[in-house]
């Protein structure tokens, strides 16, 4: 037993679950914490600007090892900051636990100064929110938010700790991390689900990050393989984009092969509107398998003909194992394997689009094609949210799995901050966060703290002084009638450059190249403002063929 007050007991407990990285806005309820993180040598603390890029570099953090993301915040204000990346990290499925302090004991239910009933307000982002209301306690709850944030369907956890409470001594007993265990899927299920796909035509695998969690991208290609069946995900990179079974299911042609599935066999998903297209797949009236951590959130239009609990990774050697006593009849194995070559080749051409009519400003296709042709192939990303991801997103393949960071939130942003948390995670690889004007507005104090850590974040900005994305749903409902979506931006290069870092704006596409290989050998935080064409709204449609269709 080891006596200490309970600020201590919580850093105790932070250094002993093996965390690297905590990430907060300092503020006066958390100092108690912030004295017992000194004395924690294996614990670096990262002050951000403002406590929503404190979220979501846990967020990064997160997402980029596995391991649980740590943030703190203060009562009110900061806390109710910090809500926002606890709602992306919730729906990105990541661990992360949420240190927020409360009013003093005595001032609680009196509406006092910055207090709110936190409980209630992050609640709906939390897998469960703790309050620790006694000092003997505080180690107990700290190790069990940390189990919680990653057993099951990992998500976030909130500790909710009065002010007063941190200062009060307890005896205190510590224990190791611990590690959650990974249920697999029973011999008898697999066989089920392998007669189901047996008896398919057109099978297809539809994964979705929980595969990239388990790290089980190999064992999702040698099912597919043994199947002959195609892997179709919303995320970009949970198995290589690369390989010969991969499809896309946007573009007109693809979805025509779409059409044919005739079972979903669905692992680490749970089918949002994105990974569903707007739950419409699978669609009513064909049968699909749900296979996840937490398999009954799902948001499809009808049940799941079986629906098993069990990690993506384990669930898949069950079923290799299962496929390889019973392997699929060779006829029809060659019968799928020329669908999805065919799926791919009719998947090439929905790509293309028509070339940009000039080079300045620069045609955001063009700007996506030489980001993947420049940047190395294992250089993991970090997107913003905007109509820009279109363009990245098409681009951006021939990558290896679990290097694509995207908010299934969809958080204006979220990037840049994210790629902190990814970077210091992955101090090895190149980092680069891709955003567009609009979003890196929202997340430009956070250069000070990338300048200040000396992280070499390459951060790349579609430009067009405007938020695309509302102006097209704008132009394609209300045409002609353009309101509070038109901004400006200060220079972002020149904003770059006054905190030390590399900033240059690129007007023309014959700079862009030679731009960003400067950016690459400063071997520094950069800033890229790319000047893009305000005309393109998403591939394949501008803002002249919306206004006038004589332009289509």
């Amino acid at each position: 037993m080891e006596i200490m007050n309970v600020g201590a007991a919580i850093a105790h407990t932070i250094a002993r679950e093996g965390v690297e990285q905590v990430f907060l806005v300092p503020g006066e309820s958390l100092l108690t914490i912030l004295n017992g993180l000194y004395d924690q040598s294996s614990v670096n603390v990262v002050a951000a600007r403002h406590e929503n890029g404190a979220s979501y570099m846990a967020l990064g953090y997160a997402i980029a090892t596995g391991k649980p993301g740590v943030c703190m915040a203060q009562r009110g204000p900061g806390s109710t900051n910090l809500s926002l990346g606890l709602h992306c990290a919730s729906q990105d499925s990541a661990p992360v636990v949420a240190f927020v302090t409360q009013v003093g004991s005595a001032s609680m239910g009196r509406e006092a100064h910055q207090e709110t009933d936190l409980a209630r307000m992050l609640q709906p982002h939390c897998k469960t929110v703790l309050e620790l209301m006694r000092a003997d306690r505080a180690v107990e709850l700290t190790e069990r938010a940390f189990q919680i944030s990653k057993e099951g369907r990992p998500g976030v956890v909130a500790v909710v700790i009065p002010q007063d409470l941190l200062l009060e001594d307890a005896a205190f007993n510590f224990a190791g991390a611990s590690r959650p265990a990974l249920p697999g899927l029973p011999s008898e299920d697999a066989t089920e689900v392998c007669k189901l796909l047996q008896a398919a035509r057109y099978p297809a695998l539809l994964v979705g990050g929980g595969v990239g969690r388990a790290g089980a991208a190999a064992e999702i290609i040698t099912l597919a393989e043994l199947l002959g069946c195609p892997i179709l995900s919303w995320h970009r990179g949970v198995v290589p984009d690369d390989h010969p079974q991969r499809v896309d299911v946007a573009g007109i042609r693809s979805k025509e092969h779409l059409s044919k599935v005739d079972l979903f066999v669905v692992l680490g998903s749970r089918l949002h509107e994105d990974a569903s297209l707007l739950y419409t797949i699978p669609p009513r009236g064909t049968p699909w398998v749900h296979i996840d951590m937490r398999p009954g959130v799902a948001y499809a239009p009808e049940p799941p003909v079986l629906s098993i609990v069990a990690d993506a990774r384990r669930a898949a050697m069950a079923l290799i194992t299962a496929l390889k006593n019973k392997p699929v009849v060779k006829g029809v194995l060659h019968e799928r394997q020329l669908w999805v070559k065919n799926w791919r080749k009719d998947e090439s051409a929905d790509l293309v689009i028509p070339e940009a009519h000039s080079d300045s400003p620069i045609h955001p296709d063009h700007l996506g094609r030489v980001l993947a042709e420049v940047f190395p192939v294992d250089t993991a990303v970090s997107v913003d949210v905007g109509n820009f991801v279109y363009w990245v997103r098409r681009n951006w393949r021939h990558r290896p799995a679990n290097l694509f960071f995207e908010s299934a939130a969809g958080s204006m942003g979220s990037g840049f901050s994210t790629a902190i948390g990814v970077q210091l995670a992955r101090p090895d690889k190149l980092v680069v966060a891709i955003a567009g004007d609009g979003g890196f507005m929202m997340s430009l104090p956070e250069l000070e703290t990338a300048a200040r850590l000396r992280l070499p974040i390459i951060c790349v900005v579609f430009n067009n002084n405007a938020y695309g994305t509302i102006r097209w749903q704008q132009e394609l409902h209300f045409p002609k009638r353009s309101i509070a979506t038109e901004i400006t931006n200060p220079d972002f290069a020149e904003v770059a450059r006054s905190f030390g870092a590399f900033g240059e704006r690129v007007d023309n596409l014959n700079e862009l190249v030679p731009c960003l290989k400067r950016a690459i050998n400063s071997r520094k935080l950069a800033v890229l403002n790319v000047m893009t064409d305000p005309n393109e709204l998403v591939p394949g449609v501008t803002l002249n063929q919306l206004r006038d269709p004589a332009h289509n």
